[in-house]
């Protein structure tokens, strides 16, 4: 084994360096820091897919079901993955992943709202609010998902029927694959 010690180590056309050949491992050496400032990184140090998506207009939840929220609007989704109201894992992308649902209502607070996170058709989380107001009730989960995978916000209400408020600011629903 050789050492090469220089400061700098640039491409010979000015385009890509690679560092080793497919197969090979490029170690690390624990104390060294890889100072990334100003660069942009691909690949395995993204937090993608990611999505951002929220309800523009209102809509109508029966007393006591559990309503699927339709998020018609995306302020952005990076794979294309969130669709018919429902964020689905794509082929290579299994991992940690992170969601967060909030919605808001016009309802008056003598009930209990329920913000719920869906996995593959069934619950895996949900936040109670007992007196709901402008902050709304919000759930967040990390959850580990596989290959197609599907993750759904549903809203609920006890003892009457309510509007969840679309806007931007009043329903939405984020997540995002976990650098690990």
């Amino acid at each position: 084994m050789s050492t090469l010690e220089t400061n700098l180590i640039q491409p010979a056309t000015g385009t890509t360096l690679t560092v080793g050949a497919s197969g090979d491992t490029i170690d690390i050496p624990s104390g060294a820091t890889l100072d990334a400032t100003g660069a942009t990184i691909t690949g395995a140090l993204t937090n993608t897919p990611a999505f951002s998506v929220y309800l523009s207009g209102n809509q109508s939840v029966a007393s006591n079901t559990d309503t699927k929220i339709t998020f018609d609007s995306e302020h952005y989704d990076t794979d294309n993955a969130f669709a018919s109201n429902k964020f689905t894992v794509p082929s290579g992308q299994a991992g940690k992943y992170f969601f967060v649902l909030h919605w808001n209502s016009n309802t008056s607070p003598s009930n209990d709202f329920f913000a719920k996170i869906f996995k593959n058709g069934s619950l895996i989380r949900q936040m109670r609010n007992q007196n709901i107001d402008e902050d709304g009730v919000e759930c967040c989960v990390t959850l580990d998902l596989a290959d197609g995978d599907y993750i759904e916000g549903y809203a609920r209400m006890t003892n009457n029927t309510t509007t969840i408020l679309g806007s931007t600011d009043k329903t939405w629903f984020d997540g995002y694959k976990l650098i690990t």
